[in-house]
């Protein structure tokens, strides 16, 4: 396939139309790949993610901590109530990171 060895021999992550069906291709399933693939899939484009391992992610996947999402709509349905003020108080990089976090987290989940 075509993307695979243009990816290989330039060593860059990239994203290939496949004229014939109008499908994207998205080489690599990191977070640079995924977040490619969401892009996409919210313009309503079929996506293919071509990933060499076993698993998505890339080295994300190997992060320790979650998505800071306190307030969230999944938190709320399983009876969680979390305002985030723990995690507020490091700095205000981490506020910044709670109050985008419940949005996001709800972006990501309609798409799958």
């Amino acid at each position: 396939s075509y993307p695979a060895v243009l990816s290989s021999l330039t060593g860059r992550r990239a994203w290939f139309a496949d004229m014939a069906e109008g499908r994207m291709i998205v080489v690599g399933g990191g977070l640079a790949g995924l977040s490619a693939a969401c892009e996409l899939l919210e313009r309503g484009c079929p996506v293919t993610i071509l990933e060499k391992k076993e698993n998505l992610g890339g080295n994300s996947s190997k992060a320790t901590d979650g998505v800071a999402a306190p307030g969230c709509a999944l938190q709320a349905a399983a009876g969680i109530c979390d305002d985030g003020a723990d995690l507020a108080a490091d700095s205000p990089a981490a506020q910044a990171l709670i109050s985008a976090g419940p949005r996001d987290l709800e972006w990501f989940t309609k798409i799958f």
